[in-house]
């Protein structure tokens, strides 16, 4: 079976001192923190990897990404390993 292709928007946000939320609004229970921009997006790839590892193990299906408005967004693709 081929390996299948998924797309997710992660969020980084600049916080007060300098260090950077991040999330994914399709998976909302995945955040995290980094204290700079490089490692907020290791920190995604990294939250991507382990959700869909998670879902996979659960059986359950993989949810649709999520777009937010009126945020600057960066998509993180992850291929399942299935």
């Amino acid at each position: 079976m081929g390996k299948e292709s998924y797309t997710y928007t992660v969020v980084y946000e600049k916080v007060e001192r300098g260090s950077y939320n991040v999330f994914i609004p399709a998976m909302r229970d995945y955040r995290g923190q980094a204290p700079t921009l490089e490692e907020a997006r290791e920190l995604g790839k990294q939250m991507v990897a382990a959700a869909l590892e998670e879902l996979a193990r659960k059986g359950e299906v993989y949810p649709d990404d999520l777009q937010l408005k009126g945020r600057k967004t960066e998509s993180e693709s992850r291929k399942d390993r299935s």
